[in-house]
Parts: structure tokens; sequence; C-alpha cells
């Protein structure tokens, strides 16, 4: 039991290198500011790291409550099935969402539909992403 009191007593002499500090006032609000999982965090940051510009290039949310259309851009449209697609998109758009206006459901089928036909620019996105790690690697090694 002695020994025991001994280490304690000489761990708490070396734990502490300088006593605290009583003239600074903490900050409460710092643990909410670092609250929430790193992806709702990453979404209120300021700066978007490479990795979500790219993303946001070649995800983009077309409109937030129909996730369908966000599905579509990975797949692929043959097209053959491009126009009536097109329509079927339009019209449901139309139908289902008043405070969507005619130009806003083309745009929208549009965006949705070149993306999964052709890909539209995503390899170039991915090769400009690829060289941006490339030269960060580079650096690092510098260092």
């Amino acid at each position: 039991m002695v020994e025991e009191d001994k280490f304690s007593s000489v761990y708490d002499q070396l734990s502490e290198i300088a006593p605290p500090r009583s003239d600074v006032a903490q900050d409460d609000g710092l643990e909410e500011t670092f609250a929430g999982t790193l992806s709702q965090r990453m979404k209120v940051s300021p700066k978007m790291t490479d990795t979500q510009v790219v993303d946001k290039r070649l995800f983009p949310v077309l409109m937030e409550t129909v996730t369908w259309l966000n599905n579509l851009m990975v797949a692929r449209v043959f097209p053959d099935t491009l126009n009536p697609l097109r329509n079927i998109i339009i019209k449901h758009l139309l139908q289902e969402y008043d405070d969507v206006s005619f130009a806003e459901a083309v745009c929208i089928a549009e965006v949705a539909l070149t993306i999964a036909l052709d890909g539209e620019g995503r390899l170039d996105i991915i090769h400009m992403y690829s060289k941006i790690s490339d030269i960060k690697e580079e650096e690092k090694s510098k260092i």
C-alpha cells in the first residue's frame, strides 16, 4: 500500500509540467464547433477539399427531393432511349412539383441524361484530380 502511494506521488509530480493557468478563460463553444460527424463538419466548412470539388462535379445534386435523378446520373442511358426518357422525366417533374417551371424541368432532365449518356467530362475531371494528387505527393516527398 505504501509502495503504491509512493508511485502515485511521483507520477503526479512528473505528469504535470506546469500548473494549469487560471488567467485564461476557456471557450465553452469549442465543443459545439467540433460536434457532429466528419461529413457534417465538412458540409459547413468554408473551404472544400479537392475530393469534395471533384465529387460535386462528378455527382451534382440536381434536386434534393428527387433522389432517383441522382441515381440516374451514375447509370448509363442508351442513345435510343434518350428522347423518350427526357419526356418522361420532364412530365414527372411538372406533375409532381408545383414549384418547378418548364425550363427548370428541361434543364434538370438534360443534365441528368447527358451525364448518364456520355459521362460529360467525367474522365477529364478524374484525370485533373489525379494530377492534383500527384503534385501534392511530390510536394510531400520534397519536404
